[in-house]
C-alpha cells in the first residue's frame, strides 16, 4: 500500500468521523485532513467525473438474497425435514450444535494455519461424540431399532443439508432437460414412420427406445456425477441419486411461480423509495454494482457443466470461479488510475466482487486443488479493497454527504466476513489491514447483527494494528503486475467460446470416463 501521504486525501472533513471510534478501552481517531493546495493532484480520478453528481441510484440487497440458493432449499425441503423426536431429528440436533460452537470457538483462530486449525477443529469436536453415541444407545434401549440400525442413522447439519439440497435441484434440472429432449427425439422418430401400415408395433418400440438411449444415458451419467463428486456434502447416495426422475409437470409448476414471483418484485420495486442506509431489511447497492455483481454470477453459469449437461472434471467450476475473479481484478487494473472514469464507477466494481464472494456463486473456488492460486487472488482482491478505500477518502465518497450511498461500512464488514470466516482456512495474515484503511479514511464500521463481525473481532485487528506497521505489499501498481504474471484471468473456462466438438467430448452419455 502507497505510504502515508504528506499532501491531504481530500479537500474536506466530510468523510471523517467527529468523534472517535470506540476500541474498548482505546480509541481510534481517523486523520483529518487540512485544506489542500489549489496545485492538488487527484492519484485516481479527475474532479471533473464527480462534478453535478446526483446520488447515485440504489437497490437495497435483501439480507440473505441469494434466490438460486432459496429455491434449492423450497424444493427438498420437507423431505429434508426428520420426524420430530426420532433419532435422525436428534443426531441432526446434536450436529447443529456441534456446527455452531465449532464456528463460535474457532473463528478468533481463522488467522492460523490450516496445519494448526484443523487438529484444533477435531479437537473441539470431540466434545459432541458422547452425545452422539448416548442419543443411539437410548434408541436402541428402548428396543426401537438394534445397534446396527442406530449406528447408520448419521446426523446432518443445517449447513450440509442445504448444499445436498443445491445437488438434488442440479440433478433434476438436468434429468427434467433430458426427458425433454428424449421427448422431443422420440416424437420426430415417430412421425417418420407414421402412415407405414407395414411396419410392426414392436418395431416402433425399438426405433423409439433407440432414439431415447442418448437421453437415458444422460441422466444415468449426471447421476453418475453426483454420487462421485469430491465435494462431501453434495454426494448423493445411490438411493437419492435413482429417487430423482423426470418431473416435467413439477418443473413446469416451478417455472411459472419464479416467473410470477418476479413480476411481483418487479412491481414492489416499482413502489418503494430505496434506503440508502442499512436497515433491518438489506443493505443499499448501487444499480452498476448490481449490475456487474450479476454479470459475475452469468459467468459462473457460462463455466457450469451441470448447467452444460457436461461432465470435464470435478474442479473445473472452481478453477472457472476463479478465472472470473481474476478477470474483476484485471478489470479494476484498467480502471483504477484512469482520470476519465468517475469514483463511483470503480467502487460499483469493487462492490460487485464483494457481493460475488458474499452472496454469489462463487464456493467452488474453495473446493479446488490448488489453494495457493486461491490464497493469491485473496491477497490480491484486498489490495483492491485497501484501494478501493483510498480512492472513495480521495473525492470525500464515505458519508452521508457523498452521492454514494453510505455503504462503505457494510461493504468493508461484508468483506472481512468472508475473508476471516469463509476463507479462513486460508493463511491470510493481511485482513487487519483493511480496518486499518477504514479507520483511517473514516469508514463507519459499526457492527451489523446479519454480519458475523462484531466489536471484538475489530478491536482484535486493532490491536494488530498497533503492534504492527503497515508492511510492503499493498500497493496496486507494484502487486498487480506480479500477480497477473500467474492469474492471466481469460475465458479458458467459458464452455460457451468451446467448439462444438470440444462439447461434444464431454457431454453426458458419450461414454468416454477417461476424465
Amino acid at each position: 500500500m502507497p505510504p502515508k501521504r504528506k499532501a491531504p486525501l481530500a479537500t474536506s472533513d466530510n468523510n471523517i468521523p467527529t468523534k472517535k471510534v470506540a476500541k474498548g478501552k482505546k480509541s481510534v481517531t481517523a486523520q483529518s485532513s487540512s485544506v489542500a493546495g489549489p496545485a492538488k493532484k487527484y492519484k485516481f480520478s479527475n474532479p471533473s467525473t464527480l462534478v453535478g453528481q446526483e446520488p447515485v441510484d440504489v437497490i437495497t440487497f435483501l439480507w440473505g438474497d441469494d434466490t438460486s440458493e432459496e429455491e434449492t432449499e423450497d424444493e427438498y425441503e420437507v423431505e429434508d425435514a426428520a420426524e420430530p423426536g426420532s433419532l435422525q431429528y436428534i443426531l441432526d440436533g446434536i450436529e447443529n450444535q456441534r456446527s455452531a460452537f465449532i464456528q463460535e470457538l474457532l473463528n478468533p483462530l481463522r488467522s492460523i494455519s490450516h496445519e494448526i486449525y484443523a487438529p484444533k477443529k477435531a479437537q473441539a469436536s470431540e466434545k459432541y461424540d458422547p452425545l452422539v453415541k448416548e442419543a443411539r444407545e437410548k434408541f436402541v434401549e428402548a428396543g426401537t431399532m438394534t445397534a446396527e440400525e442406530a449406528e447408520a442413522i448419521v446426523g446432518v447439519d443445517d449447513g450440509d443439508k442445504k448444499q445436498k439440497r443445491i445437488a438434488k435441484q442440479a440433478l433434476q434440472r438436468v434429468v427434467n432437460k433430458a426427458e425433454k429432449e428424449r421427448l422431443a427425439a422420440v416424437e420426430l422418430v415417430l412421425k417418420g414412420i407414421e402412415g407405414n401400415k407395414a411396419m410392426l408395433p414392436r418395431v416402433a418400440r425399438e426405433f423409439a427406445a433407440e432414439a431415447s438411449r442418448p437421453w437415458l444415458e444422460k441422466m444415468e451419467e449426471a447421476r453418475k456425477y453426483w454420487m462421485e463428486t469430491t465435494y462431501p456434502a453434495r454426494r448423493l447416495t445411490t438411493e437419492e441419486a435413482n429417487a430423482i426422475t423426470p418431473d416435467l409437470k413439477a418443473e413446469e409448476e416451478r417455472e411459472a411461480k419464479e416467473h410470477k414471483k418476479a413480476e411481483e418484485a418487479r412491481e414492489r420495486r416499482a413502489k418503494i423509495i430505496v434506503p440508502r442506509i442499512v436497515t433491518d431489511k438489506g443493505f443499499p447497492v448501487t444499480k452498476a454494482g448490481i449490475k456487474r455483481f450479476r454479470e459475475m454470477n452469468l459467468e459462473v453459469d457460462k463455466r457450469n457443466p451441470d448447467l452444460h449437461d457436461m461432465y470435464i472434471y470435478n474442479d473445473f467450476l472452481g478453477y472457472g470461479v476463479k478465472e472470473i475473479l481474476e478477470n474483476a481484478l484485471i478489470e479494476f487494473n484498467k480502471i483504477i488510475f484512469k482520470q476519465d472514469i468517475s469514483p463511483t464507477e470503480k467502487w460499483a466494481l469493487v462492490e460487485s466482487v464483494t457481493l460475488f464472494l458474499t452472496r454469489g456463486d462463487s464456493d467452488m473456488i474453495m473446493a479446488i486443488d490448488d489453494p495457493d492460486s486461491v490464497e493469491e487472488a485473496f491477497d490480491m482482491t484486498g489490495v483492491m479493497f485497501i484501494t478501493a478505500l483510498e480512492m472513495l477518502h480521495e473525492h470525500n465518497l464515505i458519508g452521508t454527504k457523498a452521492p454514494l450511498p453510505d455503504n462503505s461500512g457494510v461493504m468493508t464488514l461484508l468483506f472481512l466476513e468472508f475473508m476471516r470466516n469463509t476463507a479462513g482456512d486460508f493463511e491470510l495474515q493481511w485482513v487487519h489491514e483493511i480496518v486499518r484503511s477504514a479507520d483511517l479514511y473514516g469508514v463507519n464500521l459499526n457492527s451489523i447483527p446479519q454480519i458475523a463481525i462484531d466489536e471484538l473481532v475489530l478491536d482484535e485487528y486493532r490491536d494488530t494494528c498497533d503492534l504492527e506497521k503497515r508492511g510492503k505489499g499493498f500497493a496496486w501498481k507494484t502487486e498487480f503486475p506480479k500477480f497477473k504474471r500467474t492469474h492471466p484471468g481469460g475465458h479458458e473456462y467459458d464452455i460457451t467460446k468451446m467448439s462444438e466438438f470440444e462439447k461434444a467430448q464431454y457431454s453426458f452419455g458419450n461414454g468416454d470416463d477417461s476424465d
